[in-house]
């Protein structure tokens, strides 16, 4: 009643919704019945077979869907047998943050299962075998906040780790700024903005092939194997600073301008 309501008052061009949820279907139902051109974004792990919004849009067109990543992409083709385009996000110039390298490592992200931050400090264990003293950081909150803390003291990585909790974004940035090495054990992610974010900070990145990170062909990634990773981390550290790459926001939204330009009828 809303959307009808809306358009009555003034004629919508085009729907854009966000998230493969109720809202895109009730977007995509209303918009069939009134001719209108729409558009849907998955944003995340709706992408994955749990979610049941899926099945009540089979009947979508490739180019009606869009993902973040060809990782996201492919997940959702795995779930649903939906097809869609990829248009990610990008970031600013994060130039005016840099700094000189004082942290070894760095983990940003919710501190939930999903994000496998007991596996940064399982890494960070066999890590300390090799280099005694390293310093990593951990910003971000969630649910495994005291477990992981507990990790730390039952390892003895006190001296080591150090969870920072929450932070606004401009000293988060500032902390990124400062790290050799982004280690991000996130089992997925849609895009990974963070990844972004590191290659405009002349920061490595340690992942597994999610999101983004699978396109952009990093030279090793993390394998789940903690001796191996830990090697990893200290052949990133011994690194020569990469360069700033930055993937831009203007060249993103383009891409959408484009297709709310030329919207095509369902």
């Amino acid at each position: 009643r809303c959307l009808t309501e809306i358009h009555a008052a003034e004629l919508i061009s085009i729907i854009h919704s966000f998230w493969l949820q109720e809202a895109s279907v009730w977007s995509l139902s209303w918009a069939k019945k009134s001719g209108i051109p729409v558009i849907a974004s998955a944003m995340g792990q709706e992408v994955l077979v749990e979610n049941t919004f899926l099945k009540k849009l089979k009947a979508c067109p490739p180019d009606q869907i869009i993902c973040l990543s060809q990782f996201h992409q492919q997940q959702l083709f795995a779930s649903s047998g939906l097809k869609s385009e990829v248009i990610g996000f990008g970031v600013e110039d994060l130039s005016a943050y840099k700094q000189e390298k004082t942290i070894d490592l760095i983990g940003v992200g919710n501190l939930i299962p999903i994000k496998n931050y007991a596996y940064f400090i399982d890494v960070c264990c066999a890590l300390k075998q090799i280099t005694p003293a390293f310093k990593a950081e951990i910003i971000g909150i969630g649910s495994q906040l005291n477990m992981l803390q507990q990790l730390i003291e039952a390892n003895e990585l006190r001296e080591n780790i150090t969870l920072l909790g929450e932070l606004p974004y401009e000293e988060t940035l500032n902390h990124m700024a400062r790290a050799k090495v982004l280690l991000h054990p996130s089992r997925f992610e849609g895009y990974g903005m963070i990844f972004g974010e590191a290659l405009a900070l002349q920061t490595h990145i340690a992942s597994f092939p999610v999101g983004i990170a699978e396109e952009l062909q990093l030279d090793n990634y993390l394998t789940g194997e903690t001796q191996a990773d830990a090697l990893l981390m200290e052949k990133l550290l011994n690194k020569q600073v990469p360069d700033s790459v930055v993937d831009a926001i203007d060249q993103k939204m383009q891409l959408l301008l484009d297709v709310y330009a030329n919207p095509r009828k369902r």
